[in-house]
């Protein structure tokens, strides 16, 4: 079985263990294993609410640089997006995006915890 060093707890790791990434339609295997991406992921994350004020869209996400470009991928603008809440709880973010939705007047929104 191969095996690779993990640049962040330089133990060396299963192949297996590492994931990728797709830059341009091109895979490339992370230098971090699984295991201490999790961690730094669950350490660092923040979730954030969204306006796309052109489209009366307002959303969740942890990492809104992803996110924007898959908006632009599905033809909306994302110029003047801007964060009307950020929290490190999900659950305070989702109730926060309803609250948003309530308030610009928007409809169909979906709460999951």
């Amino acid at each position: 079985m191969k095996s690779k060093v993990c640049n962040k707890c330089n133990k060396e790791v299963s192949i297996d263990k590492f994931s990728y990434n797709t830059v341009n339609g091109k895979k490339y295997q992370r230098n971090t294993c699984n295991a201490c991406r999790s961690r730094k992921d669950k350490k660092n994350k923040v979730y954030y609410v969204y306006y796309l004020p052109e489209h009366h869209y307002c959303g969740v996400t942890n990492c809104l640089v992803r996110r924007m470009i898959d908006h632009r991928k599905h033809g909306r603008n994302t110029e003047n997006w801007r964060v009307l809440y950020s929290s490190e709880s999900k659950k305070d973010a989702a109730i926060h995006e309803a609250l948003f939705h309530s308030w610009l007047g928007m409809e169909g929104i979906a709460i999951t915890f």
